[in-house]
Order: C-alpha cells, then sequence, then structure tokens
C-alpha cells in the first residue's frame, strides 16, 4: 500500500478516536473515490459510514448502517486479502453493524485466546449486545453474567489500550448496568476527556438512556 493511502487511513483513524465522525466520513469517502479497489480502503469507508450519524436512530442512519453490512459481508468473502492481522477487524464491525452480539464475542475470545490483545473490544462489544438481548427478554440472571463478561473485557481491554474514548463508553454501559449511575458516570467522564466531547454528547446521552431503560426492565421483573 502506498505511504499517501497509509498516511489518510491513520489521519481518518484519528479523527474516529476523537468522535468526528462526519470528517472521518467525508475523508474516507474522498480515498475510496481515489482507490476503488483497494480492500482496506473500502473497510475504511464502509465503517465510517456506518457510524457516520452515530447513535442517531433516525431512518438515515439505518441506510447507513444497512449499506455498511452489505459491504463488510462481501469483504468477509474477501478475509484473505487482508493481511493476517487485520481480519479480525473485519470480522468484528461485520458483526457488529448486522446484529450478531454472539458471534462478535466468540470472534474476541478466540482471538484473544491467539494472543491478540485489541480483541478484547470485540469481547466487551459482543458481551454487552447479550445484555441487550437477555434483559429485553427478562433474563436477569444471563444479562448480569454477560454484563460482567463486557466488563471483565474492558478491564481486559485497557491493560492494552485504555485512550480510545469509545471503550470507555462501552464499559459505562456494563458497569451501569451492574452497579448504577456512578459507576457508569465515571467510566464516562474518561471518554468525555479523551474525546474532548461534553457530557451532553449524542453518544454518552445514548449510553445512559440504553442503561436506564435496560435497568428498568430488570428491576420490574425481579
Amino acid at each position: 500500500m502506498c505511504d499517501e493511502v497509509e498516511l489518510e487511513l491513520k489521519r481518518i483513524w484519528k479523527l474516529v478516536t476523537l468522535a468526528r465522525y462526519e470528517a472521518a466520513y467525508q475523508r474516507a469517502k474522498k480515498l475510496y473515490q481515489k482507490h476503488p479497489k483497494n480492500y482496506r480502503v473500502l473497510y475504511r469507508y464502509a465503517v465510517c459510514l456506518g457510524d457516520r450519524t452515530g447513535e442517531n436512530r433516525s431512518k438515515e442512519a439505518r441506510k447507513n448502517h444497512q449499506s455498511a453490512v452489505k459491504i463488510l459481508k462481501k469483504l468477509t468473502y474477501r478475509i484473505r486479502a487482508f493481511e493476517p492481522s487485520r481480519r479480525a477487524a473485519v470480522l468484528n464491525e461485520y458483526y457488529w453493524f448486522s446484529h450478531q452480539p454472539r458471534k462478535q464475542y466468540r470472534l474476541g475470545l478466540k482471538e484473544t485466546r491467539n494472543k491478540n490483545q485489541n480483541s478484547f473490544y470485540s469481547m466487551g462489544v459482543g458481551a454487552w449486545g447479550m445484555v441487550e438481548l437477555y434483559a429485553r427478554r427478562n433474563k436477569l440472571k444471563l444479562a448480569i453474567r454477560w454484563a460482567q463478561k463486557s466488563s471483565d473485557a474492558w478491564e481486559s481491554y485497557f491493560k492494552y489500550q485504555s485512550r480510545y474514548y469509545n471503550a470507555w463508553v462501552w464499559y459505562a454501559r456494563a458497569q451501569g448496568f451492574l452497579f448504577g449511575k456512578a459507576e457508569m458516570e465515571k467510566a464516562l467522564k474518561v471518554a468525555q476527556r479523551l474525546s474532548h466531547r461534553p457530557k451532553s454528547y449524542v453518544e454518552f446521552r445514548e449510553a445512559r438512556r440504553e442503561v436506564l431503560e435496560l435497568r428498568k426492565l430488570v428491576n420490574a421483573t425481579s
């Protein structure tokens, strides 16, 4: 891959780490237009497209997610075109956008056993997806079990990488579900500091809303 493309991919990722999703998408789109046959560029474009509207649940956001899924699914059929160290990332995003949390968790579990420490991220997100699933089915014990799995995965991830704001948002969800508002806000403060986003940022609001909603569900049935 040419240095120009590699450098631009790093710039796009930097924008993502600062929760500047629209700016990341615009740069990824331009890069894809220049290099439409480059699989890594296509992968980054798909992820930025899916993330473009953040936690927005509008019609546009759903359409973007669906488009991202289609692209990522095609890339899974060409997974060997990616370097071995990057294949898990492609699968992780596909499972995320296509709402397959159990597969996402299992992917992370498999990869971490192979010493891919970054895949604790897959475990953490996938486990949280299972919390949502079981909480909405009124299966409190299973929801708590998976919330603990998510929390444990994030704490392992932070030993390897602690400066990615988004990981702290997911950790906040697990902590909030298990221990309540104070622990959730403690993790969200770290996410705010790392992303330079205010407390009112949409992604943080969505995490609070989601945890509150799920805790109400399980409290109503416990």
